[in-house]
């Protein structure tokens, strides 16, 4: 990697550490100061500062306010596996998926197939995804499918989920729905960002200069439309992250996912004869959302610096 990328993700991974530090005095702060009557006896200050050493050096996220009064760092560490690799799994199968499938529409702007395709990504980015995956599971499932029952693709069995890294094929019977319904509005985003850009670089003088010269039309969309176009599709990726995990905790729930998000629900609805909430369980499962989207944002970020060299070169200037 070139001086100006390590400078830029330097700048980008001390953005993110300030953001997540933010973020963490945010959660533990909030509660502590909007409802003191949660915690009776203790000073702001000095049970705030405690907290906070508790959480960042020890790791020590309390006690759920459940019947055992389970260690949350316990679940975390239970539910986190699948967080990972259902957003991780989704996250490549949209973002790429989705700007390969919008190079392709740039190259057929105006025919019957790309406006096919382009329609298609717009009804999948306006539907929700509790939408989408109740609506696969009641058509296509092998129990309750009311148009066509199809096995295995459409199966939500929770013991697929605790199949080992070493059984791909199991871990793929239990993520493929849940893969396909959370990439399919960042596969969407891809499309319509990907495929403008494209169509731009396309109209550009040194393309056509290099088509007409005789360049194949492959080539040339391959080293010099497609990458402007990939790189666009970084910077809508970059602010669609936060929704797309948000929608992870709602695929989670619908699909059966054992994973560390989907406890949210629950948390909120801990007691509800006394109307009181899980607040330790939220306080965690808010940090591990943090967590999630600064480090998929630096992903981003990764993949703008190794494409755009004009992002390196603004970094070069920042610096100087």
């Amino acid at each position: 990697m070139s001086p100006a990328g390590g400078r830029l993700l330097a700048r980008r991974a001390g953005s993110s550490a300030v953001a997540l530090l933010a973020a963490t005095v945010v959660i533990f702060g909030m509660d502590r100061a909007l409802r003191p009557e949660n915690y009776p006896g203790e000073r702001f200050w000095p049970g705030f500062t405690g907290e906070l050493r508790r959480v960042l050096l020890h790791f020590d996220l309390g006690e759920a306010l459940l019947p055992a009064h389970p260690a949350i760092a316990h679940l975390w560490a239970q539910g986190r596996g699948a967080d990972l690799l259902l957003l991780g799994g989704a996250f490549v199968l949209g973002a790429v998926g989705g700007s390969l499938t919008g190079v392709w529409c740039g190259r057929h702007a105006g025919r019957l197939r790309d406006r096919v395709v382009e329609t298609a990504a717009s009804v999948l980015l306006c539907v929700p995804v509790y939408v989408s995956a109740l609506g696969l599971l009641l058509l296509f499932n092998q129990d309750i499918g009311r148009l066509v029952r199809i096995p295995w693709l459409f199966d939500v069995d929770p013991r697929a989920f605790d199949a080992p890294l070493t059984h791909p094929w199991e871990l793929l019977h239990g993520y493929a729905l849940p893969w396909l319904v959370l990439a399919a509005p960042l596969w969407a985003v891809c499309v319509r960002a990907t495929a403008r850009m494209t169509i731009e670089e396309l109209g550009t003088d040194h393309v056509r200069t290099a088509i007409a010269k005789g360049v194949r039309e492959a080539r040339v969309l391959r080293r010099h439309a497609a990458p402007p176009a990939y790189a666009t599709a970084s910077q809508a990726v970059w602010g669609f992250v936060p929704l797309f995990v948000i929608n992870g905790m709602l695929v989670e729930e619908l699909c059966n996912v054992p994973g560390f998000l989907r406890r949210l629900r629950p948390a909120a609805a801990a007691d509800r004869v006394t109307e009181t909430l899980d607040v330790p369980m939220i306080q965690a499962i808010s940090l591990w959302t943090v967590v999630l989207v600064v480090a998929l944002a630096f992903v981003c970020d990764l993949v703008l610096a190794a494409i755009d060299p004009r992002a390196r070169t603004s970094a070069t200037g920042a610096g100087s």
